[in-house]
């Protein structure tokens, strides 16, 4: 049985893939793990993946999380949402536990990116919900590492967006508006979403 790092090439120098095998039971290393201190991750079928890296998104919806487990877990960066809505108040909000989650992850040594969960229906809506956020996000500007993405997947986007153009042009107004305050920037959606419903 194989141990320790262990490599597939092309048959001259090209090293294609390296696997991990446990030292103590020669099974094959899969998923995130650490070893020597570093960490790694591996696909499904054992090939370590030399840029990736593991991370997870967040918001209230996951409660108290306990980040120095999330961090033993291999995880490397967290996304974590800023915006949402409040139904009873009908107006934007806070994520209620943005800022726990952002200072606990960071304290367990989590890099962090953030998330609006975005409802704009045009270009003033979009600026609106970022000058929201403004305030709470610019707390912590040098320490968000990763892009501020807009999350654009709200089934009333749908219907209550025109067109494929209009929706591209809210997320473009919103990533540049993004820029501008210097963060960088991006969007995320369903892949159906992305596909059929903004011009990428």
């Amino acid at each position: 049985a194989y141990r320790g790092w262990q490599m597939m090439t092309n048959g001259v120098s090209e090293i294609l893939y390296r696997y991990y095998f446990y030292p103590t039971t020669g099974t094959m290393a899969v998923g995130p793990m650490m070893i020597d201190g570093r960490e790694y991750v591996f696909d499904n079928q054992g090939r370590l993946q030399e840029k990736v890296r593991l991370g997870i998104d967040v918001s209230k919806y996951q409660g108290y999380i306990d980040w120095t487990a999330v961090r033993a877990s291999g995880v490397q960066f967290a996304m974590i949402r800023v915006l949402g809505y409040n139904k009873e108040k009908n107006s934007y909000a806070v994520d209620p536990n943005f800022i726990d989650n952002v200072q606990r992850a960071l304290d367990a040594g989590i890099q962090v990116g953030v998330y609006l969960y975005s409802y704009a229906f045009n270009d003033k809506e979009i600026a609106q919900e970022i000058n929201f956020i403004l305030p709470t996000l610019n707390q912590y500007k040098d320490r968000i590492v990763y892009p501020v993405y807009i999350d654009y997947e709200d089934p009333k986007l749908v219907d209550g967006v025109s067109s494929n153009e209009e929706r591209t042009n809210v997320l473009r107004a919103g990533m540049n508006t993004l820029q501008q305050q210097g963060y960088l920037s991006g969007f995320y959606t369903y892949y159906n979403f992305a596909k059929n419903l903004i011009n990428t």
